[in-house]
């Protein structure tokens, strides 16, 4: 790990540091649905978690200026989400630059784009990859490989990850029942929304409901 670099959580990561520069990190917690594509603009996808050299001595300073005034009472929810989003207009520079330095890299076509916004917002509305491809006027297949090319993780993978990590989410900070938790995540019943998350997550939902509630208790002495 080295300076200047960002990194997606939720990712196992392995640090190897140097006794002579100590590591530093900052983490900062957001959710959304439009978390997963801003995370995208500054080049973090589920297939590439970190991205080296990506924050530079604006973009850290920006995050040490939001860490400071975020908990400010007097800044209001508009100056605190200018912090915000002027720390990621920084970190998506690096991103910007490189899609001018190479030939091969050029800028996502429009429709590409709305599509990938398309499953952003409608993903737990049990769209498929024709309904998606569909809305920007595309051939489906088309739209696919498309996709996978330019941002490495096929379409449905990508929203499956989408679906799957607002499930995570409900199923450590909510009480809902899993079969509310299954529709507002687009699965039509609970027996499709479980198989898919057993065979994404590695467990059925109830038991990771059940071990983020043990993780979240404090220790006994």
């Amino acid at each position: 790990m080295s300076p200047q670099n960002t990194a997606r959580t939720a990712v196992t990561h392995e640090y190897y540091t140097n006794p002579d520069r100590p590591l530093s990190k900052a983490f900062f917690a957001f959710d959304g649905k439009q978390s997963m594509q801003l995370l995208g603009r500054i080049g973090l996808t589920p297939n590439q978690p970190h991205a080296a050299g990506a924050a530079s001595q604006e973009a850290i300073a920006a995050m040490h200026e939001l860490r400071a005034r975020a908990s400010e009472p007097a800044l209001s929810d508009l100056s605190r989400l200018n912090l915000f989003y002027r720390l990621f207009d920084l970190l998506a520079m690096p991103q910007s630059a490189s899609l001018h330095d190479g030939a091969d890299q050029s800028p996502d076509p429009a429709w590409l784009q709305q599509g990938r916004e398309y499953m952003d917002i409608h993903y737990a509305e049990g769209i498929t990859i024709e309904h998606v491809a569909a809305s920007v006027g595309i051939d489906r297949s088309h739209f696919t490989k498309t996709f996978r090319k330019r941002y490495e993780i096929p379409p449905m993978q990508y929203m499956l990850q989408l679906r799957m990590n607002e499930a995570q989410l409900l199923l450590t900070r909510t009480d809902y029942k899993l079969a509310d938790i299954a529709r507002s995540v687009g699965y039509p019943d609970l027996f499709s929304f479980s198989k898919a998350f057993k065979k994404r997550i590695g467990m059925p939902p109830q038991d990771y409901r059940l071990q983020a509630q043990a993780a979240s208790q404090p220790e006994r002495s």
